[in-house]
Formats: structure tokens, sequence, C-alpha cells
């Protein structure tokens, strides 16, 4: 947490076109809700980007190659990080939380990121939620929710 209100929508920003230049084949599409120009939120910045990292490097690492992933930030402090999959998943989501649990992939990587996640979510007083979603083209979307309630800090900024 942080004492300060942070701009979450000024955040997302440049955390994704940080990762972008990073990822140069990253297929990213960024959605604000109608009218939302500020989302303030009491987190921690560097927490915060820990996690969003933590999301795209997962939807680039396990989700449909060169697939959309989609960052959707809602006015009531909701942040929704969709992508394909091209895999099966397990019918219970949630045990993705679970540390060193990965999905079917032969990419490399430990199954600590949405443990992370969900962890420093905790921590900033959120929640995260994961969902699969099926697109009008009929493709699995992983999704994860991201949920900050506005604390009175944020909400008399």
């Amino acid at each position: 947490m942080s004492s300060t209100p942070v701009d979450l929508v000024g955040l997302v920003r440049m955390l994704i076109g940080t990762f972008q230049r990073s990822h140069p084949t990253a297929n990213i599409e960024l959605s604000l809700a109608r009218g939302l120009v500020a989302l303030p939120r009491a987190v921690d910045p560097d927490a915060f980007a820990i996690v969003l990292n933590n999301l795209l490097e997962n939807a680039c690492r396990y989700g449909t190659p060169g697939g959309l992933i989609t960052v959707t930030l809602e006015v009531d402090g909701i942040i929704i990080v969709e992508n394909g999959v091209p895999h099966p998943l397990e019918l219970e989501l949630d045990v993705y939380r679970q540390r060193f649990k990965r999905g079917h992939s032969t990419q490399p990587g430990s199954g600590l990121g949405l443990a992370i996640v969900d962890r420093l979510m905790m921590q900033m007083n959120g929640t995260m939620q994961l969902s699969l979603e099926e697109s009008e083209t009929g493709e699995n979307r992983f999704r994860c929710t991201l949920l900050f309630p506005a604390s009175p800090a944020s909400t008399s900024a």
C-alpha cells in the first residue's frame, strides 16, 4: 500500500509501453472505459508494476502465439488482462494461484507468476479472479481480473 494515490491509467500506459519495447512481437491492446481519464488507487507502483508485468509475461509465454492480449481498465478499479490459450486449462483455475503450478507448455518458467500476483494483490488490498471465457470466434480466453477498491485516500484526491 501507498499513502499517496497513484494514477493506474498513466502507470498502465507506461508499463505496457515498456513491456512492448522489450517484447516487440507482443500484440497488446489497451482499452479504457468511456470517460476514464485517471484511476487513483493507494497502491505501491513497484508492486503494481510486478503484477502487470507478470500477467503480460504469462500471456506472452503461455497464450496463443502472436495472439491478442487485451488490458482493460474500468472506472470502478477493475483491471482485466485477457489472452487466448492454445492448450486446455485445468477446470479449477484457482490451482494456478499455487506456487510452481504451470499449464501445459514447453516454455520455460517456474510457475510462480500468478502466485506472486495473488500475493501482491492481497498486500495492496486488492483481489485477483481467474476465469476462462469463450470469445465470439470460439477461442478460449484466459482472463485475470484485478479488483482495486477505492480507498478514502484515493477518493479524496
